[in-house]
């Protein structure tokens, strides 16, 4: 009876920042053997604008670096802070972390024993993090509210991808191929990486409308649509306030007339008009 030893290769890959933790087993894409792997890469960098820190934290919906401070992470960004809170509820729950965790030197880290304990764990967070008002159905009463939003400068990647299968054309150095083209296009993966544009688009975020902004655009559509202005806005609050107390206190200063009462004549006395015959 002939034995075969049969081993399997799952390549994958991962791009992310210096300052974050790579979880491969939620973001990477798989880099599989025998095919040609072209990634093209597109930075995204969003900033914010520093006069903007004054807005609530629930109106600009981003931390600055400044505002928010993790345990393990020297820098925040919004897949550290998720991954620092999926630590320390896996830490509560089970007493223990995954391996691709953070944790202090006196954590230890989740056994086999601990695996189904750390995936309720993990399942219970992902709810809650899509949706958190939504009851956890894993019997889980108690789970953190994170608040991750995403950090006001941060940068993040998108990729495309496309895949063909290696050719036996394919040129490469001999170096490293161990045997013959055919056990190479079948077992050995080649990636690519492109960085399509040279200049990249950085989005930054600032306040839309402040009060200036405000007055000017009302002022605008005003004088666009009444013929407004501020001179007449002033003519309007004169004549409502200024005007009107001015001529009530005009009305109230000047003299009385005198009243002259006029009695009637006796019937007896003759009436005498001038320049008569």
């Amino acid at each position: 009876m002939t034995m075969l030893n049969v081993t399997i290769i799952i390549l994958q890959m991962l791009l992310h920042t210096p300052v974050e933790t790579p979880k491969i087993a939620d973001f990477s894409f798989s880099i599989t053997p025998g095919e040609e792997t072209r990634v093209i890469v597109r930075p995204r960098i969003s900033s914010a604008n520093p006069a903007i820190i004054s807005i609530p934290q629930r109106k600009r919906k981003c931390f600055f670096t400044t505002e928010r401070k993790l345990r393990y992470y020297r820098t925040y960004t919004q897949r550290n802070c998720i991954l620092e809170c999926e630590a320390n509820f896996t830490q509560q729950l089970c007493d223990c972390v995954q391996n691709y965790m953070p944790k202090s030197s006196k954590t230890p880290i989740c056994s086999k024993r601990d695996e189904q304990c750390a995936k309720h764990a993990r399942r219970a967070m992902e709810v809650k993090l899509y949706d958190e008002d939504l009851t956890s159905p894993l019997n889980i009463t108690e789970v953190p509210s994170c608040n991750c939003w995403p950090g006001c400068s941060e940068i993040n990647y998108r990729i495309e991808l496309s895949q063909n299968k290696l050719l036996p054309t394919f040129q490469t150095n001999k170096r490293f191929m161990k045997k013959d083209m055919n056990y190479f296009t079948e077992n050995m993966a080649v990636v690519h990486l492109f960085f399509v544009d040279s200049q990249f688009t950085k989005y930054v975020k600032s306040e839309l409308f402040g009060f200036i902004e405000f007055l000017s655009s009302t002022g605008g559509l005003l004088g666009l649509f009444m013929g407004f202005s501020f001179l007449s806005f002033m003519e309007i609050l004169y004549f409502s306030t200024m005007r009107l107390w001015c001529r009530l206190y005009n009305r109230r200063e000047l003299p009385r007339p005198n009243v002259l009462q006029a009695h009637p004549l006796d019937d007896h006395k003759k009436i005498v008009y001038p320049f008569t015959n």
